[in-house]
C-alpha cells in the first residue's frame, strides 16, 4: 500500500563544525518501475543545505515540513531512518 521510494543522501565534513549535505528523492512505481509522477522525476525530498554547528541547519528545495519530519522519526520505532533529522 505505500510507494516504493528511491534516494541518495549524504554529507560532507567541511571542518570547524561545518557540513554540507544533500537528499534526493523519488517514488517508483513497483509494477512498471516509472516515477510515480509525470511530471517530475525527483518528486520526493530534493535538497541541499549545510549544517553550521551543532543546532543550526540551513536546506533549500523542496522538503518536509519541521512537524512531518518530527512525526516520521518518532513513528520510526525501528529506527530505519536514523537518529538524525538530517540523515
Amino acid at each position: 500500500l505505500a510507494a516504493s521510494v528511491l534516494g541518495f543522501r549524504g554529507t560532507e565534513n567541511l571542518g570547524g563544525g561545518m557540513s554540507a549535505l544533500f537528499r534526493l528523492e523519488t517514488g517508483l512505481n513497483m509494477d512498471t518501475g516509472a516515477p510515480t509522477s509525470a511530471t517530475k522525476y525527483w518528486n520526493r525530498q530534493s535538497f541541499v543545505g549545510m549544517n553550521i554547528g551543532p543546532a543550526v541547519t540551513v536546506t533549500l528545495g523542496r522538503q518536509f515540513h519541521a512537524g512531518a519530519d518530527r512525526a516520521i522519526q518518532s513513528m520510526d520505532v525501528y529506527n530505519l531512518g536514523g537518529t538524525s533529522l538530517l540523515n
